[in-house]
């Protein structure tokens, strides 16, 4: 947890994510760590096989991280409507459905007194399907450096302790 604190702290200093959620980053990229490893301990003695451990231990923990990330923008919408945001001349990457607007004449939009809504169906049918290639890249990286530490230092990769 304090090494993903202080990473993120850092990746919030040079403007990528924000000091306000440096909490909530912190704690579902640590969550997703400690999953990786578990799954990966239960994969390995199970398979037996390595690549296949830490690809399905990166593959579950990152689809994890991802559903709580998307729990996360559920539970919190109404703050996220200046970023993810619908409108009917806008593209599929714009988010925030507009309910009670007006248009006009010189062309300027204004939202009456009703509130907008966060198509979260649409957010995960844009994030799941992206995430799913980003999962299977980096299962399929995790499980090269594995196979790359396993061959170099194999004592790094055990967890129990030797007896004599």
């Amino acid at each position: 947890f304090l090494a993903t604190f202080v990473v993120n702290v850092i990746l919030a200093l040079f403007g990528h994510g924000g000091i306000t959620v440096i909490g909530l980053n912190t704690l579902t990229l640590s969550v997703e760590g400690i999953l990786a490893y578990f799954f990966f301990r239960l994969f390995w003695r199970g398979l037996k096989r390595l690549s296949l451990a830490a690809f399905l231990a990166t593959f579950l923990a990152l689809l994890f991280s991802t559903l709580s990330m998307i729990g996360v923008v559920g539970l919190g919408a109404s703050h996220y409507e200046e970023l993810i945001h619908q409108e009917k001349e806008r593209g599929i990457f714009e988010f925030k459905l507009l309910k009670g607007k007006e248009e006009h004449p010189e062309g300027a939009e204004e939202k009456t007194g009703e509130k907008s809504v966060v198509n979260m169906r649409r957010f995960m049918a844009v994030v799941l399907p992206l995430g799913f290639i980003g999962w299977v890249l980096e299962g399929v990286i995790t499980s090269l450096i594995a196979r790359y530490i396993h061959r170099l230092r194999p004592d790094l990769l055990k967890w129990e302790r030797e007896t004599r």
